[in-house]
């Protein structure tokens, strides 16, 4: 039997290391999640020891070559750039799971119905809306801190979004304004933040009072202009590795609460 188990001594996991590496599902069991994680776990130091802080190669001290002249020569303190190629690399940590995806815009919001609408949160972070609206709806998806002076997208909207019928926005916490993705354009809404210290920004889909929406869906995702491809596709949000396996800890720990308070 794999999976979780409640024993005398506590909560165990019993689970088989994974066949190759893969990163880990929103809602695959434990075992497989752990199966995952062992099979990791003996790549990491051995990828990160051959980079120096800058994403240079750094060979080891026993390797030499053979200069225009002839001589033997030690390349131990050589350093092999590779920063043509960061972004290649950065993109494979991201597939990877050792790092965080590029979409910075995690969908907090949960499935609810509001004044005639249902927002019906899927799997993958995206909003499908059902129903007519009965008047303005406001639903938030999260709240962010940005840094100071930097340059953002924001996209999601799905086609035919206008101002007067529904959008995807973003707007400094405890203001009215908003600012807003409609759909016309895979460059979305670009937002530049202000010089000075990190200000907090609310993001959210806003639906006009008397809109009719059926299977309306919004994908929202807010990039750092860098990032930017066309077309933009959109890219669930996904956590560091690290992170992931701090909230399985947490969700573990709840069950072996439960676990001793039913005891």
């Amino acid at each position: 039997m794999k999976g979780i188990i409640f024993t005398a001594d506590g909560v165990k996991c019993i689970f088989d290391e994974a066949e190759k590496l893969e990163n880990i599902q929103s809602g695959e069991s434990a075992d497989v999640i752990f199966g995952k994680i062992q099979k990791w776990f003996p790549y990491f130091s051995e990828f990160s020891s051959l980079f120096d802080s800058n994403g240079n190669l750094i060979l080891p001290a026993d390797v030499t070559a053979t200069d225009p002249s002839g001589k033997s020569v030690s390349l131990c303190s050589m350093k092999i750039s590779l920063s043509k190629s960061q972004s290649d690399i950065t993109e494979l940590q991201r597939s990877l799971g050792m790092t965080k995806g590029k979409n910075l815009l995690k969908n907090t919001a949960a499935t609810t119905t509001e004044s005639g609408v249902t927002f019906t949160r899927n799997s993958d972070g995206s909003v499908t809306c059902n129903g007519t609206a009965t008047q303005h709806i406001d639903i938030s998806i999260n709240k962010l801190k940005l840094p100071p002076g930097k340059t953002f997208i924001l996209t999601g909207c799905p086609a035919e979004g206008d101002s007067s019928k529904y959008f995807l926005y973003v707007k400094k916490s405890g203001t009215t304004t908003y600012y807003s993705d409609v759909g016309d354009s895979p460059a979305g809404y670009l937002l530049t933040t202000a010089s000075g210290p990190p200000e907090l920004y609310e993001f959210g889909i806003f639906i006009k009072s008397g809109q009719k929406v059926s299977n309306l869906t919004f994908y929202p995702m807010l990039i750092h202009r860098d990032d930017y491809v066309y077309p933009n596709d959109y890219e669930p949000y996904v956590d560091d590795l690290q992170t992931q396996i701090n909230e399985l800890k947490a969700q573990i720990a709840v069950l072996m609460t439960a676990n001793n308070t039913e005891e």
